[in-house]
């Protein structure tokens, strides 16, 4: 689970870049905008402005993304609400620099609604704007295998029922649904839109994917794209389509969940 979170962080780290986001008084004491915080760029040439910049221990930073339902940020809600600051500021440890965001704070700790979820979110987005040296925004993570995973946002039937509706228009609208509530309330990402192909019916996580047949499965993930992505993440109604658990999920140790 480590490694997909790492990935995620290292796939995700330059389009967070392309997501709206205002810095007042950021550059105080300069007329000059850095290349990197400026959106008119081309975001290969911000990337590359924004590496050249980032200390050794800034870039290990921007490689984690923190899952909050387990304890490495705290046992209780408030221990994790401090320590999540402290991450995104990049104090939570000497050995790296600020984080590059969280993977299922919402659900984990924010059970009030969606005020509360935009509050918090809100903040420590402030937090790495206006506390970190290179103002790098936060990436926010959810699960989103039929729906965001966080209290407020629809829930929708399970993946094995949404691949036998054979309706990709459906499967579409779904998704992008799921997206428009997603960044709503702060959340760029929706993880767990799983692609692995149910090969064995002893796996335990069977209802998360879709179908057993690949061509099915390889239009449900357009269909996903489609809904979640689209075409432009600079709108406001739609998120990364973060697909994973393939192609290895469901074969590790004779198809018993957790056998890898």
């Amino acid at each position: 689970m480590a490694q997909k979170y790492l990935l995620a962080a290292i796939l995700t780290v330059p389009l967070a870049l392309m997501l709206p986001r205002s810095t007042p008084g950021q550059n105080k004491g300069s007329d000059e905008l850095p290349l990197y915080l400026d959106p008119r760029q081309p975001i290969d040439q911000r990337v590359n402005d924004l590496m050249r910049r980032m200390t050794l221990k800034e870039k290990v930073g921007q490689l984690n993304l923190p899952c909050v339902y387990v304890d490495q940020l705290g046992k209780t809600i408030p221990e994790k609400k401090a320590a999540c600051r402290r991450f995104a500021a990049g104090t939570y440890t000497d050995e790296i620099g600020p984080g590059a965001g969280f993977f299922t704070l919402a659900d984990t700790i924010l059970h009030e609604g969606t005020r509360e979820q935009v509050e918090y979110f809100n903040e420590l987005q402030k937090i790495a704007l206006t506390q970190t040296r290179l103002k790098i925004p936060l990436l926010e993570d959810e699960e989103g295998t039929h729906g965001g995973m966080f209290s407020g946002a629809t829930i929708f039937p399970e993946g094995l029922a949404i691949g036998s509706s054979f309706d990709m228009p459906l499967v579409e609208s779904i998704y992008s649904a799921a997206a428009e509530e997603s960044r709503a309330v702060g959340i760029h990402v929706l993880s767990t839109l799983v692609l692995e192909l149910d090969r064995d019916p002893r796996l335990g996580r069977n209802e998360e994917a879709y179908t057993e047949d690949p061509y099915l499965g390889s239009r449900i993930a357009e269909a996903i794209v489609r809904g979640a992505q689209g075409t432009n993440l600079a709108t406001n109604d739609k998120v990364i389509a973060l697909m994973t658990d393939f192609p290895t999920q469901s074969e590790p140790v004779s198809g018993l969940e957790r056998g890898a």
